[in-house]
């Protein structure tokens, strides 16, 4: 990727959402005592049953264990007083199980809770940066550990943190993002995101910048360094950043959450880490704080649910399969939702969500119950989507787990052991079992059920 190239020109589009407003998606909301949990939200298998936990941000990080069918026990806190602006899991330990990263709002940097196995974690350990408000992570350097990335608003850096394999990080390398933002001091990214833009196989990273009123891009170097920010032209105030395969012709595409106009953005990439022209879609109440992309509906492309902070709801934008996207269908929900992810919280093989709320609201967590029904479309095992269950199949789940490469779609071809979970090392492992010890077939679940 030489350059990315940007335009000017943004598109707003209103497309009708007919029928689909009077089938609701989900469930009525539930909500969950979310002890000091708040500001951010993140599903995992924290404690290795096989269902998909919560872990919130807030004044410190908040732990709630699945029962197994998408209700939840009482809340455990960790690192109380810390301000955990936002939270990420991964195995940052090469242990199997999964850790909590945080960007710390209050002392600035990262804390890393390392997880027992059992789903209780350790003190947490710092490292030294600036003001956190995102926080992501992937296997940025190719040496088959995960590392961090955050976004600093204060400063307009994202800051780059290496794993030396052991869950324990290097100093920060810092990047400037957002360009010339005078007369203010920071372009203010608000997120960060990561994956493959430019189809080169390393990770790169985008973010959300609310003074920039762009979005920059981070070209990786392939070694974990990274080019200098390529910024769009200024087209709106931005807070919240995806990135997925929206229009499904196997590059990555940018979303990102307009932070006072109600409505999302979305930059098709042209598959060579250039982009064209914003095209908005509205989302319903004003200030949308933050954007989730999965399949919602089930009908093998990337849908939208952003978090509305004025209005107390969320917006579900479903996918016309294109990369364009119906009028947003809201959901109620309490007061300033500030976060939205989706997972699939009942073990039904349909992604629920989960919404977590501001600083002035913490303490709940809302839980939407998908209604789709599952339509057997796809192999287990089957990671690349080719039909059949090979050695392909298994480099694409390495990409994926250890690389930051593209999800397998839908995600249950990736779940080669039926747990239900995001596909990870023990599906890798269940995997190589199958294609070349004659172990036993990838397990059918959700709507990988062929």
């Amino acid at each position: 990727m030489e350059s990315l190239k940007w335009s000017a020109l943004v598109v707003f589009i209103f497309i009708p959402s007919l029928l689909w407003a009077a089938d609701p998606l989900f469930e009525p909301r539930v909500d969950y005592a979310a002890g000091a949990g708040g500001n951010s939200v993140f599903g995992a298998d924290l404690d290795g049953d096989g269902d998909m936990d919560l872990v919130l941000g807030g004044s410190g990080v908040t732990v709630l264990k699945n029962n197994g069918d998408g209700s939840f026990q009482a809340p455990v806190n960790y690192a109380a007083g810390i301000s955990a602006e936002a939270v990420f899991s991964a195995d940052l330990d090469g242990d199997l199980d999964m850790d909590l990263a945080f960007a710390n709002g209050s002392g600035g940097g990262v804390a890393i809770l390392k997880n027992n196995g059992e789903g209780n974690f350790q003190a947490p350990v710092n490292y030294a940066g600036e003001f956190g408000n995102s926080i992501f992570s992937a296997d940025l350097d190719g040496d088959g550990d995960r590392d961090l990335a955050t976004a600093n608003m204060l400063s307009g850096r994202v800051y780059v943190f290496k794993n030396n394999g052991d869950g324990n990080f290097q100093a920060a390398v810092r990047y400037v993002v957002g360009g010339d933002c005078w007369p203010n001091p920071s372009c203010w990214p608000f997120s960060v995101y990561g994956a493959d833009l430019d189809g080169d196989g390393d990770v790169d990273l985008a973010t959300a910048n609310r003074y920039g009123w762009n979005v920059s891009v981070l070209e990786n170097n392939g070694d974990g360094s990274f080019q200098a920010a390529v910024n769009s032209d200024r087209f709106s105030e931005l807070h919240g950043i995806f990135i997925a395969d929206f229009e499904l012709d196997g590059d990555m595409d940018v979303v990102a959450a307009d932070k006072d106009g109600g409505a999302v953005y979305i930059l098709k990439n042209n598959g060579d880490g250039t982009f064209q022209s914003p095209v908005g879609y509205s989302a319903g109440g004003g200030i949308t704080r933050n954007v989730f992309s999965g399949d919602l509906d089930e009908d093998g492309d990337m849908d939208l649910a952003t978090a509305n902070f004025l209005s107390g709801d969320i917006s579900i934008l479903k996918n016309n399969g294109d990369g364009s996207f119906q009028t947003g269908v809201t959901y109620e929900v309490g007061y300033r939702p500030y976060s939205v992810f989706g997972t699939d919280l009942d073990a039904d093989g349909d992604m629920d969500l989960a919404v977590a709320y501001a600083y002035d609201n913490w303490g709940t967590v809302s839980i939407f119950i998908n209604n789709s029904i599952i339509v057997c479309t796809s192999k287990p095992g089957d990671a690349n989507g080719s039909g059949e269950q090979d050695l392909p199949d298994v480099i694409y789940l390495v990409n994926y787990i250890f690389k930051g490469g593209t999800a397998p779609y839908p995600l249950c071809r990736g779940d080669a052991n039926g747990s239900g979970d995001y596909p990870n090392l023990t599906d890798l492992i269940y995997l190589i079992n199958y294609v070349f010890k004659s172990g036993p077939a990838p397990i059918p679940n959700g709507r990988c059920c062929l």
